[in-house]
C-alpha cells in the first residue's frame, strides 16, 4: 500500500537511475535523456523520440510485508527507512540492508504501467552474524 503523494521533479542523479532501469527492464520504450539531441540513426522515423518524463510521485511512505518503510536522507536517524533484501549475484543469493531515500511513482510514455521504486541512499551486504536481523524477519 501506498502513501499519499505529491508530484515534483526528479533530480539528474534519479533522471540516471530511471534512463537505467528503462534501458535494463523495458528497451522496448527506447527512453532517452531529455536533453539527448544525438537520436539513434536506426530510429524509426514514424515513431518520436521517447524522451524521460521528468517528474513522478513522491511518496510518504510504503507498506510492504505489513512494515511501514517512511524514507530518509538523515544519517544517524532513520529507523522507519532501514529495509533488508534478498538479492541474487555470481555467488548466489545474498541478503543486503539499504536506506529508503524516496519512494517514487514513475510513468513514462509508451509504458503502460508505472512503475513504483525505491530509491536506497546506500545498499550494504549484511553479515547476519554481526548484526541480529530478526526483528526484521517475515
Amino acid at each position: 500500500m501506498l502513501g499519499p503523494s505529491k508530484e515534483d521533479a526528479l533530480l539528474s542523479s534519479t533522471q540516471a537511475a530511471l534512463l537505467n532501469f528503462y534501458e535494463r527492464t523495458h528497451p522496448e520504450l527506447r527512453v532517452i535523456a531529455p536533453n539527448a539531441i544525438d537520436l539513434d540513426e536506426e530510429e524509426d522515423e514514424s515513431s518520436p523520440p521517447n524522451f524521460l518524463n521528468q517528474k513522478a510521485f513522491f511518496h510518504k511512505y510504503i507498506v510492504i510485508d505489513s512494515k511501514h518503510v517512511i524514507p530518509s536522507t538523515d544519517h544517524f536517524h532513520a529507523p522507519n527507512a532501514i529495509i533488508q533484501s534478498y538479492l541474487c549475484g555470481p555467488q548466489g543469493t545474498a541478503k543486503y540492508v539499504g536506506q529508503v531515500s524516496n519512494i517514487i511513482t514513475h510513468q513514462q510514455a509508451r509504458n503502460w504501467v508505472p512503475v513504483t521504486l525505491l530509491q536506497v541512499q546506500w545498499l550494504r551486504p549484511l553479515h547476519s552474524r554481526i548484526i541480529d536481523t530478526r526483528i526484521w524477519d517475515c
